[in-house]
């Protein structure tokens, strides 16, 4: 890329508002986050259940694959960190069984939090 395009490039970005440049961020590392995967990622609408720092809470699932989740909470997502361990217990379309696995957050959304799962599912 040229030293005008890039220049251009900032020149855009410095113009727009704060909330149109963190929408932009987003979509942005969504963009690259999509790349990254390796699972295809399916629509789950089921809850979860998430023990961070000793606590247990409740989220209801966007998405998952083999690799991962993408849940939404109504915890301040501040509370959260990435790189952080995370104990998720989610139950199978049945809700009969659930299996229980240890991940990592791996992004913060504003109301989501992206895990990669740690550890292979273990079926209860």
């Amino acid at each position: 890329m040229t030293t005008s395009t890039k220049n251009r490039l900032f020149e855009l970005i410095n113009s727009m508002s704060d909330e149109e440049q963190r929408k932009l961020l987003r979509e942005l590392e969504e963009r690259q986050s999509k790349d990254k995967r390796r699972h295809d990622r399916k629509p789950y609408s089921m809850s979860v259940d998430y023990v961070t720092n000793g606590h247990t809470k409740r989220g209801l699932i966007k998405d998952i694959s083999v690799g991962g989740v993408l849940f939404e909470t109504g915890e301040i997502v501040e509370s959260f960190s990435v790189g952080e361990e995370i104990l998720l217990t989610i139950p199978y379309p049945d809700e009969k069984r659930y299996v229980k696995i240890k991940g990592e957050v791996v992004r913060i959304e504003a109301k989501r939090i992206a895990v990669k799962f740690k550890t292979k599912f273990r079926e209860s």
